[in-house]
């Protein structure tokens, strides 16, 4: 099954020549560096979804794809530039966070996309499903991400993204997307594919018994050989 969640619980931006800036009621937020944006620096973007740690998605689910979604509207973009999702390792305030009290993140990476110039529209990042298995066993505390350029400070990358205050144009706030099987998934998709065999089929599989390991037709015998 497919469930998708949209907006992100929290989300904000922080960037190093803003340093005390809090971006957390903006409706936009930006990844990466362009010298004409001002002296912004090489923005972040934080993201939270409480989902993948609040029971939603059970213990126990077979995680088949996890893909978080950002929608572009704005580039300065003169090149290609690898962005990536890292996982975020402490605590953080939506409304109070800035690139002076950013929270610490692991260096694995859990998604990358290489971001061309002027690639507007949807951004998708394919998340390790191993990981954010982490999130929904709580293995991990469920802190969140940060999408980063890597390696930041490349001129020309920067992208602007609808955030979760959008209000205009609520669908393109950012979602994430979770395909899973949840526990017991096997026996639930076996149900569903029987409730849909019609009446002849059934007919046809009724006529039939299993003998020694074979179906052979009802009142006939197997040979011995």
């Amino acid at each position: 099954m497919s469930e998708t969640f949209q907006p992100c619980t929290i989300d904000s931006a922080v960037s190093p020549n803003a340093a005390t800036s809090n971006y957390g009621s903006s409706t936009s937020f930006s990844v990466g560096y362009q010298t004409t944006w001002g002296t912004y620096g090489s923005s972040r973007a934080l993201l939270q979804w409480d989902e993948l740690s609040d029971g939603t998605i059970p213990n126990g689910s077979v995680l088949n794809s996890v893909d978080l979604y950002i929608y572009a509207y704005q580039d300065k973009a003169g090149s290609s530039q690898y962005k990536k999702v890292y996982r975020i390792t402490a605590s953080w305030d939506e409304m109070t966070v800035t690139w002076n009290n950013k929270p610490a993140y692991d260096s694995t990476v859990l998604g990358s996309t290489l971001i061309g110039a002027s690639d507007l529209g949807w951004q998708v990042f394919s998340l390790s499903t191993t990981e954010i298995a982490k999130f929904i066993n709580g293995t991990y505390n469920n802190y969140g991400f940060v999408i980063k350029d890597e390696p930041e400070g490349s001129i020309n990358t920067g992208y602007t993204y609808y955030s979760s205050e959008e209000a205009s144009n609520t669908t393109l706030r950012p979602k994430l997307v979770v395909d899973y099987i949840p526990p017991g998934g096997d026996s639930v998709v076996v149900s569903m594919i029987m409730s849909k065999i019609n009446d002849v089929a059934k007919s046809a599989i009724n006529g039939f018994v299993k003998k020694n390991g074979l179906w052979v037709p009802q009142n006939k015998g197997l040979a011995t050989i």
